[in-house]
């Protein structure tokens, strides 16, 4: 759980910390305290007893102060002697801080909820039911921060809700927790992994409980169909393996006529299959909606190349790489095209400034060599 640690470091002026003279020892339920070992205990505490503290220090607020130490940095040098000491306390301590957890979630306290799950797990790694509680509220404080225009910290959040999840599905076997796969399909549609999402609610469906929200989880499954035969289709693509992607795709592009990353993956399929007419069409529709997308243009000008039509790949070639200087992709396509018109010259500097800003691309060392040839 150390994605999240700097911002639960935020709250560790929550805590402050009393040592016991070096003669001095306090039982805590049989464990014996000894002095010289700092004791947490939690700012609240401290300023509404601060006439007693001198007199008795409250048990209840070290071990607090304990679950919040741990709760928020499970790296604190004397974590794990705070451990031990909740553990002797409670050997059960762990399953109560999670209720108290989910207490506190009830009530809306969300940061103090997730810092008790924290501790459950830092205090449990085997307790199931804090990794899953804390799932809950880091996607209920994801929502606080988009609710606050805060898109870069609920994004954070969310990512962390759903990597906790996973590991949460991951144990389901041993614990039984079949929400976590109802969750999961929110978590990945968020991240548009439309397949994980389909066969998470799936999944929920087949385990068979919690029936009374089987109709939301099939109308969510109904309502990605089309996303999930888009990510099908254009992951084939991806692995080269065109005709079974464009039967996924092409359907789509029948009752889609503004969605152009679907059309840019049709034309790549169609580019793979040496169809470059058809794929121009494509990668002309993805330029209308959006006339800047820049892999569309580095598209157009490999097709038009490859239809022999120098001048027009180079066009396109030029508009890609005044967009974005620095992609080595784009200049080295530009430099093969000028090298095909004869211009060597311009060629060369292309080819160079590519190697010079990506030198392990493959394709580039092999430009290279053309390019140590034509210097010979």
């Amino acid at each position: 759980m150390d994605n999240m640690k700097e911002y639960f470091k935020n709250f560790r002026d929550r805590v402050s910390f009393i040592e016991l003279k070096k003669e001095a020892s306090m039982d805590l339920n049989g464990y014996i305290v000894r002095g010289g070992l700092p004791l947490p205990i939690m700012m609240d505490d401290l300023i509404d007893r601060v006439k007693e503290i001198s007199e008795e220090i409250k048990i209840v607020s070290i071990i607090k102060g304990m679950i919040h130490t741990i709760g928020i940095d499970e790296e604190f040098p004397y974590a794990d002697r705070y451990k031990e000491i909740l553990i002797s306390y409670d050997k059960d301590i762990a399953k109560y801080i999670v209720g108290t957890g989910m207490t506190m979630m009830k009530e809306k306290n969300i940061d103090e909820a997730m810092i008790y799950f924290r501790a459950a797990y830092a205090l449990d790694k085997g307790n199931i039911g804090a990794i899953y509680n804390y799932s809950i509220a880091l996607e209920e404080k994801a929502r606080n921060f988009y609710d606050e225009k805060n898109k870069e910290m609920g994004n954070k959040f969310l990512a962390e809700a759903m990597e906790k999840m996973i590991e949460v599905q991951k144990k389901d076997s041993e614990y039984d927790l079949p929400m976590c796969y109802y969750k999961l399909g929110f978590y990945y549609k968020a991240y548009s992994k439309f397949r994980k999402a389909k066969e998470s609610w799936e999944k929920f469906i087949q385990i068979g409980k919690h029936p009374e929200i089987f109709d939301e989880v099939r109308e969510a499954i109904e309502g990605i169909e089309d996303d999930t035969i888009y990510e099908e289709g254009y992951s084939l693509i991806l692995e080269n393996k065109a005709e079974e992607g464009l039967k996924k795709l092409l359907p789509l592009t029948e009752r889609y006529k503004n969605w152009w990353n679907l059309d840019f993956m049709t034309g790549l399929g169609f580019r793979q299959l040496g169809q470059f007419d058809t794929a121009i069409d494509f990668f002309k529709r993805v330029l209308e909606i959006n006339p800047t997308q820049i892999d569309t243009l580095n598209e157009m000008g490999l097709c038009k190349a490859n239809l022999g039509d120098m001048n027009g790949a180079l066009e396109f070639f030029d508009k890609a790489v005044k967009m974005n200087p620095n992609n080595h992709e784009i200049i080295c396509n530009r430099g093969m095209t000028k090298l095909n018109l004869g211009d060597n010259e311009g060629a060369i500097e292309d080819i160079e400034k590519a190697y010079s800003i990506n030198p392990e691309d493959e394709i580039v060392k092999s430009c290279m060599e053309i390019v140590k040839k034509l210097k010979s």
